[in-house]
């Protein structure tokens, strides 16, 4: 799972005469010791959202007995008014949400949880972070994305997934049933899906191939003049299609680059950056063997012959 920080950093240019900077800080001491008697300071900024702690009284004694890591029978059983879906999945609205839409399979969600597995034992949550985290709705496990599909921002719930359909969870950590509670914290909605190339299961004939059998076509020439190294870290927007023209993955769609090693992907992947330069954006064909096979090992990735449109933004 990967998590990314912004931070913002500001500074005062050395070049600044000390007569002003002194000038600035005399302004501003006057300003705060001659406030007047009825000043009232502007409200402060709302402190972040936290995951919601356990209120129950039987929560809270377990906890004493036995420790935050393990749940309460409350939890892991499964109540009268807990409502079944068609695949086996239970919910139960905890905290009811103030939004009006639900997320989509496209969209990206803000999300604080806790997750227990059959025997109570919690093995992942989110509130040590104190901060959310942010999962495409199409990258989770199908119980998960089940439930949050009719969540609304702000909704809490608690799921009680059956074992085929967590898979996923915790990277495979933990086998059989589990718990989650999880909250909706952000809906950050998809934008539009590009279109499917024209060119998509022919490439044009100024297309070059290369000795792997990947072909690739120069949509646009960018400033840059550096190609990346195998060793490099590239930051990337891009689109990929299946040859029946399905879109199995964006970044474009989810309006945010994303970095990476250019050895920590796919074969034609890693070969294709290696001829670009910064700026480029590059139509990419992907043969089987440089993908993911014509029958990949791992659920939800695309088969076959794959087609990207490929930006390379930056070399980090």
């Amino acid at each position: 799972m990967v998590f990314m920080s912004i931070f913002l950093h500001f500074s005062v240019p050395l070049s600044k005469p000390l007569r002003s900077g002194l000038c600035l800080f005399v302004c501003v001491a006057s300003f705060i010791t001659c406030r007047p008697a009825d000043y009232v300071p502007p409200p402060q900024e709302p402190s972040p959202v936290t995951e919601p702690q356990p209120q129950e009284p039987e929560d809270l004694v377990h906890q004493a007995l036995y420790g935050a890591e393990l749940a309460s029978p409350r939890i892991l059983q499964i109540p009268d008014e807990a409502k079944p879906t068609a695949t086996g999945l239970h919910q139960l609205t905890l905290e009811p949400g103030s939004g009006k839409t639900a997320p989509g399979p496209d969209d990206t969600v803000l999300l604080h949880y806790t997750a227990w597995d059959a025997q109570g034992r919690r093995f992942e949550e989110t509130s040590s972070r104190g901060q959310p985290v942010r999962m495409r709705m199409a990258t989770l496990a199908p119980g998960l994305a089940e439930g949050l599909s009719t969540m609304v921002k702000g909704e809490r719930r608690r799921l009680w997934i059956p074992s085929r359909l967590a898979v996923g969870i915790s990277e495979g950590r933990v086998n059989g049933d589990v718990v989650v509670d999880v909250q909706l914290v952000e809906l950050i909605a998809a934008l539009p899906a590009p279109e499917v190339p024209a060119d998509l299961t022919q490439p044009p004939k100024e297309a070059q191939r290369t000795s792997s059998g990947l072909v690739y076509h120069v949509l646009a020439r960018g400033q840059g003049e550096r190609t990346p190294a195998q060793t490099d870290r590239v930051l990337v927007h891009y689109s990929g299609w299946d040859m029946n023209g399905d879109l199995f993955d964006s970044s474009v769609m989810r309006g945010e680059p994303v970095a990476f090693g250019v050895d920590e992907v796919i074969p034609g992947w890693t070969e294709a950056l290696q001829l670009m330069r910064e700026g480029d954006r590059f139509r990419v064909w992907i043969p089987a063997e440089l993908a993911y096979g014509e029958q990949p090992s791992a659920p939800g990735l695309p088969a076959g012959r794959l087609c990207f449109d490929v930006e390379l933004i930056q070399i980090q």
